[in-house]
């Protein structure tokens, strides 16, 4: 009989902390489950924010070429007023010359 006693006993306690485990199991998974949403909730921010930095960087070359090319154009714009400066002093010293010789 007292044997039987401790037995059920001993039944009862590991009934009780297999309970206990089970309970820690269902939280751990419960806890796992929603790091995983909030994981896939970061993913998708990531993604997003991955996005609005290829298209700001997108932007910015567009605007770099579009400031190389307008800087370009200036600078030959510049440098063909200069060659029609160059070429009109030219002419004013040669018919300067040409007063001198007289």
């Amino acid at each position: 009989r007292e044997k039987e006693c401790l037995l059920v006993a001993q039944v009862e306690k590991l009934t009780s902390e297999l309970e206990d485990q089970k309970n820690e199991k269902e939280d751990i998974m419960s806890k796992l489950e929603s790091h995983k949403e909030k994981l896939a909730n970061d993913r998708k921010q990531l993604d997003g924010l991955l996005v609005e930095v290829q298209q700001q960087l997108q932007l910015s070359e567009q605007s770099a070429e579009s400031e190389r090319t307008t800087s370009k154009a200036r600078e030959n714009t510049l440098l063909d007023e200069n060659n029609k400066l160059i070429f009109k002093l030219s002419a004013k010293e040669e018919q300067l010359a040409s007063v001198q010789l007289m």
